[in-house]
């Protein structure tokens, strides 16, 4: 659950993808409320016609190495954090239905606090 400052970090980096977009002038739309039956499940930001008709669904989360349900594989491994935050979302939207719309992509955009990206930002 997101708490003071996490939120607060989500909100930014959120805001700055946002900004990105708009300055590239990428149509999309922040917090689409719209987009799957349950309102409590919703990207954080879509970006429509990336290509080919399809629209693509970003889902911002940050996570942090130090905690304590990671803590042993991210001393292992560089990443672990974001790699398992990034598995989190996948398995999330996956098993979300989106009424109306066959050609979606699902990228969740993963942060560790101290700098390394998810696989799926860097791809």
């Amino acid at each position: 659950k997101k708490e003071g400052g996490s939120v607060w970090s989500h909100h930014c980096v959120v805001s700055e993808w946002d900004d990105c977009l708009r300055q590239l002038q990428i149509h999309h739309k922040r917090e689409p409320r719209d987009r799957y039956d349950n309102n409590n499940n919703r990207p954080d930001i879509t970006v429509f016609d990336v290509g080919l008709g399809t629209n693509a669904d970003l889902d911002v989360a940050l996570s942090h190495p130090w905690a304590s349900e990671i803590l042993a594989q991210a001393a292992e491994k560089d990443g672990a954090a974001a790699a398992k935050r990034e598995a989190r979302k996948i398995t999330k939207y996956s098993q979300l239905e989106l009424p109306g719309v066959s050609s979606m992509k699902f990228v969740p955009l993963v942060f560790e606090h101290f700098g390394h990206w998810g696989e799926k930002v860097i791809k």
